[in-house]
């Protein structure tokens, strides 16, 4: 993936198009995994669950997905190996999914930061009330555990670009770390350059 966006760079496609055909293309693959499981769970279940839990695990699907190809894009920063950070994700879905499991009857105060940081956690909150039916009762409701999902793609998409920039491989020009206040010090030297 990052030799493809060397070249794509060569080429002059700017890292904000080469993102979003990222994007499109991860979504192409959520929805059709998302609507592979849904089919395969509405079938199974269609007597025992209403169609609108089924559409609200769905939906929940579809952003955890991208909420984990954004958390993609910050990983080639940290990790060379495509085969390593399959593996970290892997673990990063497990570990958190899990240990999410152990948050239902903590206080709001553990059980929100796990969700605003961790889409595992996030994704495992949503669908515990669903699921788990009048058995679950969460100090944060489905609905916030989906917005922290949006919030945390946009959080990695942002994050994955800033360190692109900042190190953009072997045939980029790397930007200064505070490249995005550049505006603060400019001013300061035109203005210091005109005296």
């Amino acid at each position: 993936r990052n030799r493809v966006r060397e070249h794509l760079k060569v080429l002059g496609v700017r890292p904000a198009a080469y993102l979003a055909s990222v994007m499109a293309t991860a979504s192409l693959r959520i929805l059709f995994n998302a609507l592979a499981t849904l089919t395969t769970v509405g079938l199974t279940l269609h007597d025992k669950m209403p169609t609108g839990d089924v559409c609200f695990v769905g939906v929940a699907m579809l952003l955890f997905g991208f909420s984990l190809c954004a958390f993609g894009t910050v990983l080639p920063a940290f990790i060379s190996r495509s085969q390593i950070a399959i593996g970290v994700i892997a673990v990063y879905i497990c570990a958190f999914a899990i240990g999410a499991a152990f948050l239902t009857d903590l206080p709001a105060v553990a059980v929100v930061p796990g969700a605003v940081f961790f889409a595992p956690v996030a994704m495992t909150l949503a669908v515990a009330p669903v699921l788990g039916g009048r058995y679950v009762s969460l100090p944060i409701s489905p609905g916030a555990c989906l917005a922290c999902l949006v919030l945390q793609a946009l959080v990695c998409c942002l994050l994955g670009e800033y360190l692109y920039a900042i190190n953009p491989g072997d045939f980029g020009v790397p930007k200064h770390p505070l490249f995005f206040i550049r505006w603060l010090w400019v001013k300061k030297e035109s203005r210091t350059g005109d005296a």
